[in-house]
């Protein structure tokens, strides 16, 4: 019977940390399991959570590049306004100007 070690434990199967899969026979292995300390062991289930994570994680770093590409796509309208401003304020200053010297 195949567990995996919810937490770091010794025993008759040896040393085994958290995580950790090992193989011991079904007898052992029901009392671990019953004790709490052992889960069974499903490489189906464990490589389907783990792909499932996988997406998960795909997913969540897409979304961030998305609001990094959003956020940039802002800053650029920001300063193109900016900019507009910038120039438009200038104009307005020069005008003045010439309306003072008349």
């Amino acid at each position: 019977m195949e567990i995996k070690a919810k937490r770091s434990s010794y025993g008759d199967y040896g040393n085994v940390r958290r995580g950790e899969v090992i193989t011991v026979d079904d007898r052992l292995g029901k009392a671990l399991v019953q004790k709490g300390s052992f889960v069974a062991y499903d490489a189906k289930a464990e490589a389907k959570a783990e792909a499932e994570r996988e997406a998960q994680r795909q997913a969540a770093e897409q979304e961030r590049a998305a609001a990094k590409s959003s956020q940039a796509a802002e800053l650029e309208t920001l300063r193109s306004e900016l900019a507009a401003k910038t120039a438009r304020i200038a104009e307005l200053e020069k005008q003045l100007e010439a309306k003072a010297k008349k």
